[in-house]
């Protein structure tokens, strides 16, 4: 027996295998990663080599032994050697053998067959053949089985060498069940053996559950059954009838179905099938039966030997008194239906009549949701929508009592009902919701509940592209968060905290991109919805205005704001800045007269004095647009800061406002007369006199009356044109046209 060194550094073998086997699947067999592997595994099998003829590794009882000894806990633990186990049982191989004048070659070589997809070996002939086909000499498989002594594997201690070629002929679907090994009808006349090796070879197919897909291990014992059927003495087979009888009967249900569909109705005798169903009790025949049933129902070779197996189940003695029992029980449960459904009937009959006084029956409100249950339980879904809806309804009852009632129980519903059911209701209930969300003036539980429920349905629905229809929901929440719909600091908070969570940067990216698409009938939606997730929304899409070469996609922006309306304000003037391209701030300009508002007239203050015209007059536009009663304040407010060309826009805006504060004003500004008059004096005087005459000003009629009546050579002169405005001034006011 080698030392615990030699052992220790066989350990560390199977570690390096594992490496090397796991870097061959990421990385090319050429890679420098994959030769330094190699070599550090070819140094430490040939330091043992040295030592050793041979280095064993063998599986038992999922135990990994070192030359006929289990390693221990410790190194047993260790991921690699445990995947070393894996890859044994994953293989089948009972025990890998290394021996001396191994090359680096077959090394490699090994690795890469070990690193193949069991199917992928499976196809190719198995592994055996791959490694004669590699002509790997030095590392052989199966060559023996070691075994410890414990108690757990005395059984198979007990088996010789040959035993152990018969155990894994009987077991190995890959060896040809017709070629017999020499003597072995001779061996199976020894009827102490036949059960012997028929234990151990259940107990061989079985340590490997787990490692092994259940399908392939039941294909291994039917290979058992059926050899043992063709070598038994037709004397013994009552006996070994009973063995593989019980063997069935005593693996768990799944296993069992899987064997007893593997066709082996005839193997000895035909007695197994009804021994097997003679020692299992109702319980485990049902479970088994509801199994074949499922592999009936499914895909692949076996679907229809399952049926017919099922078929010969239900045709047994134990069969049929299962069926009566199944009967029987349904009929009771048809009746239990019955009586439960005219029950629940005569329950929410007020409800469903539209009696709001069955709202305040506060038990009966508190039991519906286990009603619903019961009513999916029956399939009776009709039912449940009709309940449901007639329960939205209620939310729309100008009695709060019945709100709050009404909200409570749909939450309770909605809350038990399956996710698919969950966002089918809500998506039916939406309108409804939406409705009373905008008229609950309270902020309970169940509305938050509701409110976050459809949250996930906007989400939902922008997942699915489908925008148009989240809007309404988006735009309520969205309304309620900037303070348009009036809402207590509860339904604020809640309102504000959804539209945070929607304005996600996965969200927002997505909607964003679909905005952006240069076609698509979803394009105009999808900017309305990326419009309402709040500021961070807004500050992209004004980056977009900024940025964008296109017009017909500032327009669409244009209109996105547009629509939002005053919301969109404060996010407008914050960007009104001197640094930002004049024909960005023109667009602003523009945005802002699109927008009635309060805030419209002061947030286009700082775009009239801005030092560029096409800005300054775009915001004069929008100040007569939207500016509403702030108008005449805000343009006297600038016009002193003006240059005069702009001043004489601004005094033609004061007269066609017919804003009487700047009356007075604007008659200063025609007593304040420079000693030389320019023809941009002329004009400004001019428009003056026009506007004055626009707002039918009692206190402008002296001066006006005064510039009408001077003489050529007074000391005031005034020019023709300025006369003539002062003398249609004068009439305007006289006649009030």
């Amino acid at each position: 027996m080698p030392n615990s060194s030699i052992q220790q550094k066989a350990v560390e073998v199977m570690i390096l295998i594992n490496t090397g086997i796991t870097n061959l699947r990421l990385y090319p067999p050429s890679s420098a990663m994959i030769a330094d592997t190699i070599d550090r595994l070819y140094e430490m099998l040939n330091a043992i080599l040295d030592q050793e003829s041979s280095i064993i590794y063998s599986e038992s009882a999922r135990d990994l032994l070192v030359y006929g000894e289990a390693i221990s806990k410790s190194d047993l633990e260790k991921p690699q050697v445990n995947a070393f186990l894996g890859l044994m049982l994953y293989f089948g191989i009972r025990s890998l053998t290394f021996e001396k004048g191994l090359e680096k070659r077959e090394l490699q070589d090994f690795l890469e067959i070990m690193g193949r997809k069991r199917e992928a070996v499976r196809n190719d002939g198995g592994l055996e053949k791959l490694m004669r086909e590699a002509n790997l000499t030095h590392i052989m498989l199966d060559k023996k089985i070691y075994l410890t002594r414990d108690e757990e594997s005395q059984l198979l201690a007990g088996l010789d060498a040959k035993d152990y070629e018969i155990l894994q002929y009987l077991t190995d679907s890959n060896l040809d069940p017709d070629l017999f090994p020499d003597n072995l009808k001779e061996m199976a006349k020894d009827a102490e053996w036949v059960t012997q090796i028929f234990q151990a070879g259940m107990n061989n197919v079985m340590e490997r559950k787990g490692a092994s897909p259940d399908a392939q291990l039941s294909d291994n014992m039917a290979r058992m059954f059926s050899i043992l059927d063709k070598i038994v003495d037709k004397m013994d087979h009552e006996k070994m009838a009973g063995l593989v009888a019980k063997a069935i009967a005593d693996l768990d249900a799944e296993m069992m179905s899987l064997v007893l569909t593997q066709n082996i109705d005839k193997l000895f005798d035909g007695k197994v099938f009804k021994q097997v169903l003679d020692q299992i009790d109702e319980e485990k025949f049902a479970e088994v039966a509801e199994r074949i049933k499922a592999l009936e129902g499914g895909q692949g070779s076996g679907k229809e030997e399952a049926g017919r197996k099922y078929n010969q189940l239900m045709g047994s003695d134990k069969g049929k008194q299962f069926q009566q029992k199944i009967d029987e029980n349904e009929a009771s449960e048809k009746d239990e239906k019955v009586r439960q459904l005219l029950k629940i009937e005569r329950d929410i009959a007020p409800i469903l009549r539209g009696d709001e006084n069955a709202f305040m029956d506060k038990p009966m409100m508190a039991s519906l949701s286990d009603i619903v249950a019961q009513l999916n339980a029956y399939e009776e879904h009709q039912k449940v929508k009709t309940l449901i809806r007639r329960l939205a309804e209620g939310l729309l009852s100008k009695n709060q009592n019945v709100r709050d009632e009404a909200s409570e129980a749909l939450v309770g519903i909605i809350g038990n009902l399956s996710p698919e059911g969950q966002k089918e209701t809500i998506r039916e209930l939406s309108g409804t919701l939406i409705k009373w969300i905008k008229l609950e003036s309270s902020a309970t539980t169940a509305y938050e509940k509701i409110c976050l429920l459809l949250k996930d349905h906007i989400i939902e629905l922008i997942r699915k592209k489908q925008y148009a229809d989240c809007i309404p929901a988006l735009d309520l929440f969205h309304l309620i968060a900037v303070g348009v719909l009036d809402k207590n600091d509860t339904a604020h908070a809640i309102a504000t905290a959804i539209i945070s969570e929607l304005a996600a940067p996965e969200i927002m990216d997505t909607v964003l991109e679909d905005f952006s698409q240069v076609e698509g009938s979803n394009r105009d939606d999808a900017g309305r919805v990326f419009g309402r997730l709040g500021d961070a929304s807004l500050n992209r899409l004004l980056d977009l205005l900024r940025d964008h070469d296109d017009s017909n996609e500032r327009i669409r922006i244009l209109h996105i704001f547009a629509e939002i309306g005053r919301p969109g304000i404060p996010v407008i003037r914050e960007r009104i800045a001197p640094d930002e391209p004049w024909y960005f701030l023109r667009n602003l300009a523009y945005m802002l007269g699109r927008i009635n508002s309060d805030l419209t007239a002061a947030s286009l203050e700082p775009l009239l004095l801005n030092k560029n015209e096409k800005v300054r007059q775009e915001a004069l536009k929008s100040l007569y647009r939207a500016g509403g009663s702030e108008r005449g304040p805000v343009l006297l407010s600038i016009l002193a800061a003006i240059d005069e060309t702009f001043r004489m826009d601004v005094i033609d805006a004061l007269g066609n406002l017919k804003y009487p504060a700047a009356a007075f004003p604007l008659i200063e500004l025609l007593k304040e007369r420079p000693l030389i008059s320019t023809p941009a004096r002329i004009e400004l005087e001019e428009r003056i006199c026009i506007a004055l005459g626009k707002i039918r000003s009692q206190e402008a009629v002296p001066i006006l009356m005064e510039i009408s009546k001077l003489k050529l050579f007074s000391r005031k002169f005034y020019h023709n044109k300025v006369k003539n405005a002062a003398v249609r001034a004068l009439e305007s006011i006289k006649t009030g046209k």
